[in-house]
């Protein structure tokens, strides 16, 4: 997008700013949204690309994708059968990334979050005292989900990840 397509469509919205403190208002609005924009853009430039592979037979499992890039929910049976959501490192960090507050950047915790008017089913950070300790190691981040909100979740199985903003939704079933 260049220069001018961006203050064609924002021309509208400065029309109508009528104080210097809305202008100044305006400005700090649209240098949050260009740092957030920058963030975003390192996040997505550290996922590798994926380089190219020979065709897909039975044992070459998870060729083709993005690395990082899928939300897995499964369930395991240890001394209590519980639920394990791992979410790849790619989304992990973009999701970091749009995060300004840095109390919840530094938290590395995760809610489950759903609408019953639309359906629509999300993580977002959260702070301390709230929804779950994102594990961080040589893996893959990971954490563990109550009964209520393995009731919210999809089946087990893996999906797209797609970060909007500050929130994390589940793309179409990968298989």
């Amino acid at each position: 997008m260049t220069t001018d397509e961006i203050t064609s469509i924002l021309a509208p919205l400065i029309a109508r700013l009528a104080s210097p403190a809305q202008h100044r208002r305006f400005a700090l609005a649209l240098r949050q949204i260009a740092d957030r924009q920058e963030r975003l853009a390192r996040a997505i430039e550290r996922v590798p690309p994926t380089a190219p592979t020979a065709p897909r037979t039975p044992a070459a499992r998870g060729q083709g994708r993005k690395p990082g890039m899928e939300i897995v929910i499964k369930a395991e049976q240890q001394m209590q059968t519980r639920t394990r959501v791992s979410i790849g490192r790619g989304l992990w960090f973009a999701l970091r990334e749009n995060i300004d507050n840095p109390v919840l950047r530094e938290s590395g915790r995760v809610a489950l979050r759903w609408s019953d008017v639309s359906g629509a089913l999300w993580f977002e950070p959260c702070g301390y005292g709230d929804g779950w300790q994102v594990v961080i190691g040589s893996g893959v981040p990971r954490f563990f989900v109550n009964e209520e909100a393995r009731n919210q979740l999809p089946p087990d199985g893996r999906y797209a990840g797609v970060v909007r903003g500050t929130r994390l939704t589940f793309g179409r079933h990968v298989a």
